[in-house]
Formats: C-alpha cells, structure tokens, sequence
C-alpha cells in the first residue's frame, strides 16, 4: 500500500511554487498574490483529499481499523468473536418439613436468584422426591447469558412458581460456573492480529472454533463424516430446536475452505436406575444418617453424568459404582449394585454403549439400603 502523507498542507504548498518557478512562470514566490491565493486553496483541497483517503486505508488494515463491524468481518480470518454464553448450576431440593408425598419436579423448572438482576435457572430434567428421600439433585443452566449469572452458592434458593413452597425448597451448594460475556471488539481484534498459523483445518481447529462460540467438550462431538473425505459431522446437544439453530449460526459464521460440516442435534437418552445399597455398620443406621446417604448418592450420580458423559460417550457402570463408593466413603458400604430400567441396555462389559449422536442423561433415580451388619 502506498503511503500517504498528512500534514497541513504546507509541503503541498512548496511543490506547487517551486513547479511554476522552475518552468519560468514566475521569478519568485508571493503569497498574497491570486496565484498565491489560488495555490493556497488547491494545497487546502488536496491535503483534504489526502486525508479522507488515508481514513478509508487505514480501513483496511486490521491494525488501523476502527469500524466495528469491519473490525469482525476482518478479525473472521483469523479469530471468531467469542459470543456470551450461559451458567451451570447444580440444583438441590429438599422436602419441607411436614410434606411427606412423593414429588415430580419436571425438565425446566426455573428457580430464581435471590440477589438482584432477575437472574433464574432451568433444570435440564425431570427429578423425583420419592417418599423417604429428603434431597435431590440436578443439573440446571441459566436462562440468560453473561458473567452476571455466576452466582455464589446458596443464591438459588426462590422457586418460580410458589404453589410448590410448602412442598420442597430449593439452594446451590456450589457457585455456578461456564458464564462469560460477549468478547469486546477491541479484544477481539488484539486476538486476531496476533494470530499465527500454526496448523491447516485439522480436528483441533475445528475444535477451537466450537469453544470461541461458547460450546464446552461435553456439548459438542466433532467425526469425520460418512459423505466422503472433505466432509466432518459436528454433534451439538441443546435444550431446544431454536437453541440448535441459534447455535447452527453462530459455528457457521466461520467457514473452512474445502470442507463442508453437517450439523446434527443430539439425542437425549434419560435413564431411570436402581440404586441399592447393603450397609455394614454394626448398627443399621438412623433415618437421618439414611437420608444423608441418599443424598449423597443422588448427588455423586448427578457429578458424575455432569463430569463425564459427553456426546458419543458410553457409560461404565463400574466407574459410576466407583463414584458412588467414594461419596459413602464416610460410611460401613457392603455392597454397591446399580442396575439400569430395563429399557436401556447395559452389554457384557457392564457398559450402556451411546451412539454417536447421543447423551446420557440421569433421570429417576430409586435407591434402596439393606442393613446386612458388621463382622
């Protein structure tokens, strides 16, 4: 690009009197002459040229630009701008005091914060307070994007609907996590024009534009195709039909040359388990040290799925066995038997094989204790 020199016209100036006396036109310079005048608007109205032309160059360099919407288009090359995404929470819900029947919270029950910005979350499935069980917990993901979501714990604590208050509350142990803001233009562009090729539309690369546009491991699985080479699936698991397309959109904003995605959403697979539990403490435990154990069954099933069931992952029954022992590491454990409803089928490794497209989710969980007693 050639570069062009802003200055106050001065230069512009000099070269237009030195051009008419060299040729014998004039003897000396005067500026208050016509022609003095008249060189002085022509200088004016050329530097004025310059300048506009230099504002639409630096328009096209990435280090000089300034339009927003030129700054995205040009950062799209190299780097994708990192859109809002939203907060994970694990819900837990407790009977009240008083309310002994069994309880059916349903898939997308919204529970309210309880600091200001009317900041709610949506369980991602049904779960189930059966009689007995004094707690239960799942998975939930905020309504809306940003930082702001990031709650500490015991925040979520306001059901959205009161008719269920006298039948169980509601609170997050933990902070909630995976919420951050739409990335700023002027990050976006210190991204992109420090970016450096290092390898050409391989998997990985694929893999890091789905995280730029807010999507974590567990939400995605990328395969090469069964169309032919140049062709790659990318799997998404959403809440919704409109949350895919929304989703669709965003990934497809980023285009590699040569080859062409095919975007699948993903199946849900809900699974029902039967949990039963033989204690071996020289004593049958009290209700309360039972609920405790239930409690903490439900919650190490529902860490579990949440930690490692992906798309396209199967699930090990012994690593979830494996879970659940560790959660009663505090107390006597014979025996640890998890068995899967009939309607999903567990093979001879003890495995729930999951296609490809697919993600296991943990849905109603019934648990049993067997006191079997000490040595």
């Amino acid at each position: 690009m050639v570069e062009l020199i802003i200055n106050d016209g001065t230069n512009i100036l000099d070269n237009l009197w030195q051009n008419l006396i060299s040729v014998g036109a004039r003897t000396r310079r005067h500026d208050s002459s016509h022609t003095g005048l008249l060189f002085s608007a022509i200088a004016t109205e050329i530097n004025v040229a310059i300048s506009l032309l230099q504002s639409y160059s630096n328009q096209y360099s990435l280090d000089t630009m300034t339009d927003k919407v030129l700054i995205e288009n040009m950062s799209s090359q190299y780097a994708i701008r990192r859109l809002a995404s939203k907060s994970k929470a694990i819900l837990t819900f407790y009977r009240m005091e008083g309310y002994t029947e069994g309880i059916r919270i349903p898939a997308g029950f919204a529970v309210k914060a309880s600091v200001p910005g009317n900041i709610i979350f949506k369980t991602v499935s049904d779960v189930y307070l059966n009689k007995g069980t004094q707690s239960v917990s799942v998975m939930a993901y905020s309504l809306n994007s940003g930082t702001q979501n990031n709650v500490d714990a015991y925040t979520l604590t306001i059901c959205a609907d009161p008719n269920f208050n006298t039948m169980f509350g509601v609170t997050n142990k933990e902070p909630s996590f995976g919420a951050y803001n739409d990335e700023s233009i002027s990050h976006l562009q210190e991204r992109a024009k420090s970016f450096r090729w290092a390898t050409e539309y391989t998997q990985r690369d694929i893999e890091n534009h789905m995280y730029q546009v807010g999507l974590t491991g567990s939400d995605f699985m990328l395969e090469e195709y069964i169309d032919g080479p140049g062709t790659y699936m990318i799997c998404v698991d959403t809440d919704s039909d409109y949350a895919f397309d929304d989703v669709v959109s965003r990934i497809s904003y980023y285009h590699n040359r040569g080859i062409q995605p095919v975007y699948v959403r993903a199946t849900r697979l809900y699974i029902d388990m039967y949990i039963t539990v033989q204690t071996a403490h020289e004593v049958d435990y009290t209700p309360t040290e039972k609920n405790s154990i239930y409690n903490n069954i439900n919650n190490a099933i529902q860490r579990f799925f949440a930690a490692y069931c992906a798309i396209g992952t199967d699930i090990r029954i012994n690593a979830l066995k494996a879970a659940i022992n560790n959660a009663l590491s505090g107390y006597d454990i014979a025996d640890v038997e998890v068995d899967i409803a009939n309607s999903v089928v567990v093979n001879k490794r003890n495995v729930v094989e999951i296609g490809n497209t697919t993600k296991a989710y943990p849905n109603k969980i019934l648990t049993s204790l067997e006191y079997v007693g000490g040595e």
